[in-house]
């Protein structure tokens, strides 16, 4: 069954964040980075949570912050919370992910 835009808008009210523009235009002044990636960077710091990213540039700039995917689930997998992490739905890991083209 197809799903509106009523119901994806309803599924993702109350999921935004906004960052501190400070922030972010200082990363990116700071790196090679935009400060589109900076914004994920700020977010992931303020959230506490690793930013998972294939992103390259992000990975070695922000090593503190930026995980690979693998290296996350490494690390899950040998927590204790990894069984529990498994019944849990992604959207609820403790996480920030990152979709990017830059391989």
């Amino acid at each position: 069954m197809p799903v509106g835009v009523e119901q994806v808008e309803s599924m993702m009210s109350g999921g935004e964040y906004a960052v501190a523009s400070g922030d972010v235009l200082s990363l990116a002044a700071s790196t090679a980075c935009s400060a589109y990636d900076a914004e994920f960077v700020v977010l992931a710091r303020e959230l506490g949570v690793p930013l998972i990213t294939t992103d390259k540039l992000l990975l070695e700039s922000f090593p503190d912050t930026a995980v690979s995917p693998a290296r996350f689930l490494g690390d899950y997998d040998r927590s204790p919370y990894f069984l529990l992490a498994r019944e849990v739905r992604f959207r609820q890991f403790p996480a920030l992910l990152s979709v990017s083209a830059g391989f």
